[in-house]
């Protein structure tokens, strides 16, 4: 799969899980922070694991090990290009 159908349906799913009012797909970035830009909550990072296992044929996704690695990345953590990444190595 195209590594740009891939980040689309990730800031689809990122759109419809926020809910803020205004927020669009465009405004979504690679750099975009989950937690300081899209006010993503613990159990919506839950939400999100399932609707990128449904909007992606990657199985399951592995959100322990993701947020594990998270943890070592300092300011690079919790990024939309994370989440980009660990989809693109599950689709190989």
């Amino acid at each position: 799969m195209d590594s740009d159908v891939v980040l689309d349906r990730i800031k689809a799913a990122l759109v419809r899980l926020v809910g803020m009012p205004g927020l669009h797909e465009s405004d979504i970035g690679l750099e975009s922070h989950l937690v300081s830009d899209l006010a993503l909550t613990s159990l919506q990072f839950v939400d999100l694991t399932l609707a990128l296992e449904e909007a992606l044929p990657i199985g399951e996704y592995p959100i322990q090990e993701w947020l594990d690695t998270q943890q070592t990345l300092g300011s690079a953590a919790f990024r939309v290009r994370t989440l980009h990444e660990t989809c693109m190595s599950l689709l190989t």
